[in-house]
């Protein structure tokens, strides 16, 4: 593989990944919320490129970066946490998105 599209780039998995395909030589395409305060979890590399996009606009992607990849993995997932956890509207949100 020589580039790969990550959505939740910045989240626990999302992050592990990304390093590893940076370890391996692989261009990563890191895709987060906007505005997200968690960049700091991306490894500083000319191989990762980040590209702010709300789950809810996953198909304004193609638009927003140029290219092709050759691997999706879609590690996204929004309204976390243990409010939002047990809500019906919330998780309903993230499974249409995926």
């Amino acid at each position: 593989m020589e580039r790969v599209i990550i959505t939740g780039a910045t989240g626990m998995i999302g992050a592990a990944l990304t390093r590893v395909c940076v370890e391996s030589g692989v261009r990563v395409v890191a895709v987060v919320r906007p505005n997200s305060a968690r960049l700091d979890c991306l490894p500083i590399s000319p191989l990762v490129e980040i590209v702010e996009c709300a789950l809810a606009e996953l198909a304004q992607l193609p638009k927003r970066m140029e290219g092709k990849a050759d691997a999706f993995f879609h590690l996204g997932w929004g309204h976390t946490g243990p409010a939002k956890f047990d809500s019906i509207h919330y998780q309903t949100e993230n499974i249409d998105t995926t």
